[in-house]
């Protein structure tokens, strides 16, 4: 098993589910011909909600500090049974990759490929590690892990609470970016903490105008619990915002999003979000707030996926079988009676491989 806990970071410079496939043959979403080969490319993000070990470390949360005598290992390997149940679920033999919000650390991917997905095939992994902090993001990973960057995003004194993770993927049709981020969250007021939504933003939109500069044919995809939605605000400044509308609005640090494949360009911030489709998605959001539904998890991607060459782009849907309970609503985990998965929903994005790669 190789794996990556640290690499460079960049200072200044994301259940949805990324598929590639025929656009017909939805059964075949996920087959494979061998690790690196065959004709999909599947990437998952998840923010699982609290996922943290039966080990006192010092850093969790109270209430999954099992000193405290209610945590424990029983219920720690319950939770990654359900998490391989919702994996093991989808379509095929599952995503190639598969982006992680709110795991305790590198350890609990460890835990969950050699306990619970141990012939999957993920073998590469890597997480990020931030000092006193209770939380991380990661990934596990079929395709070979080429290198892994950790960028902080700082505007002013408006700090971003954790790194964005850019993890670089060798696949058959090129380089893949992957970014994977947990931004702030609207604890405090949507308004007031913008800002450290937007230092990852900015981070991001400057990380792949870089990368278009040096690899015009690499792929990006930007992904994550981004805890802002498309149409967040048309009063101020936002991380995400459409393209072409309340341009009044600064928007210079933000990522600007449509859904007009021939507007799309990383280079300069302008990436496709299905969220913005003309005929919408099965679910209006896949995060639950006070009983209106928000779309807060995305996964993006550059102009490349509308090329007509190597990955192209199909369409997008919502996750919910299984995942809803008896109001409609995700099955948010219970720490206390240890009932549900996780208060985020999946997202699948799926397209194909275009003849002759």
């Amino acid at each position: 098993m190789k794996q990556f806990s640290a690499a460079r970071l960049g200072a200044a410079v994301w259940l949805m589910v990324l598929v590639f496939a025929g656009c017909d043959q939805l059964h075949s979403l996920f087959s494979r011909d061998g690790m690196t080969g065959g004709q999909t490319l599947t990437v998952m993000s998840y923010n699982v909600e609290n996922l943290f070990d039966a080990v006192s470390d010092g850093d969790e949360y109270p209430e999954y500090d099992p000193v405290n005598g209610f945590w424990d290992a029983a219920g720690y390997h319950l939770r990654l049974s359900r998490l391989r149940d919702v994996i093991n679920g989808l379509p095929g033999e599952g995503p190639d990759i598969i982006l992680f919000q709110e795991i305790e650390h590198e350890g609990v991917l460890h835990d969950l490929v050699q306990w619970y997905l141990r012939d999957a095939g993920y073998d590469f992994r890597a997480a990020t590690s931030v000092s006193g902090s209770a939380i991380e993001v990661g990934v596990i990973s079929r395709f070979p892990i080429e290198e892994i960057i950790f960028h902080s995003g700082q505007i002013g004194p408006h700090r971003a609470p954790r790194p964005v993770m850019e993890t670089i993927f060798t696949t058959p049709w090129g380089n893949l970016h992957v970014f994977n981020g947990h931004w702030k969250s609207k604890i405090g007021g949507a308004e007031t903490t913008q800002m450290r939504r937007t230092a990852s933003s900015l981070v991001i939109r400057n990380r792949t105008a870089e990368i278009r500069r040096e690899d015009r044919d690499a792929y990006i995809v930007v992904g994550g619990d981004l805890n802002e939605t498309p149409w967040e605000s048309d009063d101020y400044e936002t991380a995400l915002r459409r393209y072409g509308y309340h341009d009044h609005l600064p928007h210079h640090r933000s990522l600007l999003l449509t859904a007009d494949k021939d507007l799309v360009s990383s280079a300069k911030g302008i990436f496709y979000s299905p969220w913005l489709e003309p005929e919408g998605l099965n679910m209006e959001g896949t995060y639950l707030y006070r009983g209106n539904w928000e779309a807060i998890d995305h996964l993006m991607v550059c102009e490349n996926f509308f090329s007509g060459e190597g990955l192209e782009y199909c369409r997008s849907w919502i996750v919910t079988e299984g995942l809803l309970d008896e109001f409609g609503g995700p099955k948010s985990w219970n720490l206390f009676a240890r009932t549900g998965i996780s208060d985020h929903l999946p997202m699948i994005i799926h397209g194909k491989v275009m003849d002759g790669y």
